[in-house]
């Protein structure tokens, strides 16, 4: 598996450049600052990013959390599952209409890594923040649900 990503997101705004983000999983430094920066784009500018931006981030996130070796610490692990956790918070059903079947699937393939994206979603939906209103946080509540029934009867 590959030992780093590269996304590079444009920054919004006049006189800015790009930023460049390297995912390296052998400098802890550089990842945790890395990764605080994509959360930050994530929280607060998801909207400014372009949507090649938004879909390059995801592959990226998604590719870097289902090839995590077993050995990974926990608080990498529980890092990427928060940042996926957040995009999918923000661009299911409309932009990522697969993000639940892709969520059970990655529970069967790494029952691990698949429950600690499912709890991770469901805490970040269920948060107390005014990020999403409550008739999403029911629309997911029910989307989840019918997944994970769904699935259950196979």
């Amino acid at each position: 598996h590959p030992r780093s990503a590269l996304v590079v997101v444009t920054a919004p705004g006049p006189g800015s450049g790009k930023m460049a983000v390297c995912l390296s999983q052998q400098n802890q430094f550089l990842w945790f600052f890395c990764t605080s920066t994509l959360e930050h784009s994530i929280t607060r500018r998801w909207m400014q990013l372009g949507s090649s931006d938004r879909v390059l981030l995801r592959e990226t996130l998604w590719h870097a959390y289902i090839n995590l070796s077993s050995g990974a610490q926990k608080r990498q692990r529980d890092t990427y599952a928060v940042l996926i956790a957040q995009m999918g918070k923000r661009e299911f059903p409309d932009e990522d209409p697969n993000y639940f079947m892709h969520c059970i699937t990655l529970v069967k393939s790494n029952f691990v890594l698949g429950i600690c994206l499912l709890r991770t979603t469901s805490e970040e939906v269920m948060s107390c923040r005014e990020d999403i209103t409550t008739d999403r946080k029911q629309y997911f509540q029910f989307i989840l649900c019918k997944a994970m029934l769904c699935k259950a009867q196979i």
